[in-house]
């Protein structure tokens, strides 16, 4: 993804249009979409709640990113909406114990409360 691209992606992120977001993106030859743009667009999905859309991508994007925090939350967050508290769980922990292993805290408090909904709706 070209900064100029990431730079609009911000831009539209931070006015709410996420559906120009997902415009944007889907004008790239599909052959040129980077791993940050298809998760940039997986963001879109769920700020859309399109969270069907964002399950379906995350998992044709789930080998080349299974070292990408950020895509465990992705998924994960789509999944809470999608009230699949099982699945989301599963990848929850996933992206915890890779917090752990890669000593980076980002996201982490984030993967924790969404865990705690998947927990709580299992009470």
């Amino acid at each position: 993804m070209t900064p100029e691209m990431e730079q609009k992606i911000h831009k539209y992120w931070d006015e709410d249009k996420h559906n120009k977001i997902v415009q944007m993106i889907m004008k790239v030859p599909e052959k040129e979409r980077d791993i940050d743009m298809l998760g940039q667009l997986v963001v879109a999905y769920n700020n859309l709640e399109r969270y069907e859309d964002a399950v379906a991508l995350s998992m044709e994007l789930k080998e080349e990113s299974k070292e990408i925090i950020a895509w465990y939350y992705r998924i994960g967050y789509a999944l809470v909406e999608l009230e699949e508290y099982e699945k989301a769980a599963e990848y929850l922990t996933m992206g915890m114990e890779l917090v752990e292993k890669q000593n980076n805290t980002n996201l982490l408090y984030e993967l924790k409360d969404l865990y705690g909904v998947c927990a709580a709706s299992e009470s």
